[in-house]
């Protein structure tokens, strides 16, 4: 709850920076190689380029992709799989998070990015209705937007798309170290 009020507010001020995000996405997606190994899950990271130079806020990009896997995690299917792919869509940058998992009602879908709304497919118990609303904040802070594509059954894919240039101002490099 905190975190989407600061992002309301803009209390904090982003430390936005400039570097590669595929090199960034492949730190973040490390993190998950251990954890869909024990759940079963494949779990692959695809960028369209090697190098994808762009703006961005490194805490946010992280939440982003944090509460989107979290999701695809939770209502994937031991033996399912999550496909991470990444690419340079004009000026923006696309992210796109797909799952084999038992995927959002139609009903659902208009709701997801509403705060506390838990669907017909939700886990009881596994979930608060504050991840993607979360998500959709910190996108639209980052002036982008983010689309969802559901079929029960089948999965679901939530796609980001994020500007590469945030204003005029040169930010501070983003490296690796």
């Amino acid at each position: 709850l905190l975190d989407i009020s600061k992002i309301k507010s803009e209390l904090g001020t982003p430390e936005w920076r400039n570097g590669d995000s595929v090199a960034y996405m492949r730190m973040v997606m490390e993190n998950y190689r251990a954890y869909s190994r024990q759940k079963q899950i494949e779990l692959r990271f695809i960028p369209a380029e090697t190098v994808i130079m762009m703006d961005f806020v490194p805490e946010y990009f992280c939440k982003i992709t944090r509460n989107l896997l979290s999701n695809a995690f939770k209502y994937t299917p031991k033996g399912g799989s999550i496909l991470v792919t990444m690419k340079q869509k004009e000026e923006r940058l696309m992210l796109c998070v797909t799952d084999s998992g038992m995927g959002i009602s139609k009903e659902d879908i208009p709701n997801i990015f509403n705060p506390f709304y838990q669907g017909v497919n939700s886990k009881e118990g596994l979930s608060t209705g504050i991840g993607l609303p979360l998500v959709r904040q910190i996108v639209e802070s980052m002036g982008g937007d983010i689309n969802v594509e559901s079929m029960p059954g089948k999965g679901t894919t939530f796609t980001v798309s994020l500007p590469l240039k945030h204003g005029s101002t040169a930010w501070k490099a983003w490296t690796t170290e």
